[in-house]
C-alpha cells in the first residue's frame, strides 16, 4: 500500500512538474506578447509627428472619398433604377400590342 501511495505521489509530482513547465511556457508566451504590444504602442506614440501633415490632406481626402462614395452610390442606384426601368417599356410595348393581355 505504501509503495502504491508513493508511486502515485511520484506520478502526481511528475504531472505537476509537467503542468508547471507548460505554465512557464504560457507565461513566457504572454510576456513575449505583452512586450510586443508595448513595442507597438511605443512605436505608435513615437509617430505623432507624421499624422498631422497627413491629417490635412487626409481630412480633405476623406471628404472627397465620402462625396465620391455618394456619387458612386447614386450612380449605382441610377444604374439599378435604369435596369429596372428598361424592362417596363418592353412590358408596356407588349401590353400595347396585346400580347400580355
Amino acid at each position: 500500500k505504501l509503495k502504491k501511495a508513493q508511486q502515485s505521489l511520484e506520478e502526481e509530482k511528475e504531472a505537476a512538474a509537467a503542468m508547471s513547465e507548460s505554465l512557464k511556457a504560457e507565461r513566457q508566451r504572454s510576456a513575449d506578447l505583452e512586450a510586443q504590444v508595448a513595442e507597438l504602442q511605443k512605436a505608435l506614440q513615437e509617430r505623432p509627428q507624421a499624422p498631422p501633415p497627413v491629417e490635412q490632406p487626409g481630412s480633405h481626402g476623406s471628404v472627397d472619398l465620402l462625396s465620391g462614395l455618394g456619387e458612386n452610390l447614386e450612380v449605382d442606384g441610377a444604374v439599378r433604377e435604369g435596369g429596372q426601368l428598361q424592362a417596363p417599356p418592353l412590358l408596356q410595348q407588349e401590353a400595347s400590342q396585346g400580347t400580355l393581355i
